[in-house]
């Protein structure tokens, strides 16, 4: 409510629209404490309540999961995005998918054997937007980066923050091309 709120006070205040872009978190868990999609139910009801159930809402709501974005996508046409997660890039510039980073919660706890990078390819694209408006990656799927030794940040320590940007991945055009936002 107080999001809701401040959001539409500085839409009117400056003259020019205030989205908001809530995250459903840990949908999985929740469920078990207090039944099957609650917070979805009252997201989604909140939502309608302040914007209509609208995809020109100035709303987007992301979750890490799968399976509660199915669910909103049955229950609203606000705008739901995908997002997509790793662990760590390894030196070769591939993802390192350790748990808990390596699969959508509802995946791991439903057997299902797809991991995150599996969502960015062609096939889970095509998954992707069965029931979701947009992805949201974490950076280094979009762009391809190479490990070279030099310390960029200047902080004594070699990270991914020092990593060169060689080039896109192909991610966002593969998503634009089935109709996905990034």
């Amino acid at each position: 409510d107080e999001v809701i709120t401040l959001a539409k006070a500085q839409s009117l205040a400056t003259g020019r629209t205030i989205g908001i872009y809530p995250e459903v978190k840990h949908s999985t868990f929740h469920d078990g404490l207090f039944g099957a999609r609650a917070f979805e139910n009252l997201l989604v009801d909140k939502l309608h309540a302040a914007y209509g159930n609208s995809s020109a809402a100035p709303v987007f709501i992301q979750s890490f999961e799968v399976n509660n974005l199915q669910y909103l996508n049955t229950r609203t046409d606000i705008k739901l995005v995908q997002l997509v997660d790793a662990d760590d890039v390894k030196p070769d510039g591939s993802m390192s998918l350790v748990a808990p980073f390596a699969q959508p919660y509802d995946f791991v706890v439903g057997w299902n054997p797809r991991t995150f990078a599996d969502l960015v390819s062609d096939s889970g694209l095509d998954f992707v937007a069965t029931y979701a408006d947009a992805i949201g990656p974490w950076k280094p799927y979009l762009v391809t980066t190479v490990a070279d030794g030099i310390d960029r940040t200047d902080d004594g320590t070699l990270s991914i923050n020092d990593r060169r940007v060689d080039g896109a991945t192909g991610v966002i055009e593969a998503a634009h091309a089935r109709g996905l936002r990034v």
